[in-house]
């Protein structure tokens, strides 16, 4: 049936096929090899989000910490512990320690980033900040995790932890403080809370709809939208179900390694990419819950693409092909239109195409064709007048028709003169005389044999 249809049809099919074909395999092609390098390549910009944004937080948690440091070498504070040596004293009236409140309430006031500034002394491990909160009888900071672990280091640190006071969370920065025989006095610091660590994570740049977590060395959850988790959850402490969370021990193992990296996991239902990063200055892991559309958005952007310059092809396709095609089915057309009128033997007509190109070719040479007809025609023309003027030449040494036709000439032409020559002799009395039948060949000499015979 393809075979059967105009040659515009034909031409409209191939195209908009080979079209279709190619734009196909070359999508294929792309979503086979592409995949993995275009979802490398986002993830590879995810981590480089993450650790700017535990650079972030990094660089903003050492601002406040100047702060803590100031306090901490405050001389009257030294002074202060050094000399304060007796627990449970009622310090309002104490000149000394008025002067260090009102130092800490001015840390406070100065920054609304800072919740709280503290001291604490090692001499009667008690607490003071600058709301003078009373801690109570049975509150020791050397049992707290974070005056204990400050202590250890001899130097300062960060901590992100519960505060048993007003049950808040905080990011706490802890100095310890020394006298001058290097002895510990005790510890000052600052509080920022988790109200703050939230306006900090929101203000950068994250992906859309990504769920961001701060997780403690031991996969505590320090941070998270969903406060029900904090400190009461490990990341550690959800089983792969294979349904609301898959992958995610491998996942959480990576994370707690320290290093940065990526990992795909299900969490609640829902199919995540967890990028993270250590934060290294907190001893905490930043984690990026981004959902794998998003990761996978550049491939999913590059198929639609494809998409449409497939539809824009097949368009353009379907506009171009008919003048294309009408280009050279016209010229092709009035080519059959002239050789169906030469085959009733109307040498009359030319093709008329003025082009440069294959066709215009191709009816130039049509031309010729028609022109050669019209010699061979002439030809035969004149030898029916006898017209011995007119004369065929051949165009070439594969020209068989036109040696042939001055061949049949000749011999006509030769034949009429050598029985005119014959006539007049027998005209003139000489019976005697015959035709030279040698002179000719085949058919034309057993006619001039035939001839002499009969004389």
């Amino acid at each position: 049936m393809f075979f059967n249809t105009r040659l515009r049809t034909k031409m409209l099919i191939v195209f908009v096929s080979f079209n279709l074909i190619s734009s196909l395999c070359f999508l294929f092609a792309n979503l086979v090899f592409s995949r993995k390098l275009l979802i490398r390549e986002t993830q590879a910009k995810a981590l480089e989000r993450v650790a700017r944004i535990s650079v972030s937080i990094e660089s903003f948690l050492r601002e406040k910490a100047g702060a803590a440091n100031s306090f901490s070498h405050n001389p009257e504070l030294i002074e202060w512990l050094s000399d304060n040596r007796q627990r449970g004293i009622d310090h309002a009236s104490d000149p000394g320690y008025r002067k260090l409140i009102k130092f800490a309430q001015s840390i406070v006031a100065n920054d609304p980033d800072i919740k709280s500034a503290f001291f604490a002394s090692e001499v009667t491990q008690e607490y003071f900040d600058h709301e003078e909160r009373k801690a109570g009888p049975d509150y020791y900071v050397g049992k707290r995790d974070w005056y204990a672990r400050t202590v250890q280091k001899g130097k300062p640190d960060y901590d992100i932890s519960l505060d048993l006071l007003d049950k808040r969370i905080y990011v706490s920065y802890n100095v310890p403080i020394y006298d001058d025989q290097k002895r510990i006095l005790g510890v000052a610091g600052i509080d920022i809370s988790l109200a703050t660590l939230d306006r900090i994570i929101g203000s950068l740049p994250l992906f859309e709809g990504c769920v961001p977590f701060l997780l403690g060395q031991d996969g505590t959850f320090l941070y998270h939208p969903n406060k029900q988790l904090l400190l009461n959850k490990r990341i550690t402490d959800f089983k792969d179900d294979g349904t609301r969370f898959s992958g995610l021990k491998e996942a959480a193992s990576h994370m707690l390694a320290g290093k940065s990296g990526i990992d795909e996991a299900i969490y609640e239902g829902k199919d995540l990419y967890f990028v993270y990063s250590p934060i290294r200055d907190v001893g905490a892991i930043l984690v990026l819950g981004v959902p794998s559309d998003e990761i996978e958005a550049p491939l999913q952007e590059s198929v639609r693409i494809h998409l449409i310059i497939i539809t824009i092809s097949v368009l353009a396709l379907v506009l171009l092909i008919p003048p294309i095609t009408r280009s050279v089915t016209r010229p092709i057309e009035e080519l059959v239109k002239i050789s169906r009128r030469i085959a009733t033997g109307d040498l009359s007509q030319t093709p008329k195409v003025n082009r440069r190109d294959e066709i215009g070719d191709l009816a130039a040479s049509f031309g010729d064709l028609v022109s050669y007809m019209r010699d061979v025609a002439g030809a035969a023309e004149a030898l029916s007048r006898n017209d011995r003027e007119h004369q065929i030449r051949p165009r070439s040494q594969a020209d068989v028709l036109s040696s042939d036709f001055t061949t049949i000439n000749k011999s006509i032409y030769g034949m009429i003169d050598e029985l005119q020559r014959v006539v007049t002799s027998i005209k003139d009395g000489r019976l005697e005389v015959r035709s030279d039948s040698g002179r000719f060949e085949g058919s034309y000499r057993e006619l001039m044999n035939g001839i002499n015979q009969m004389l």
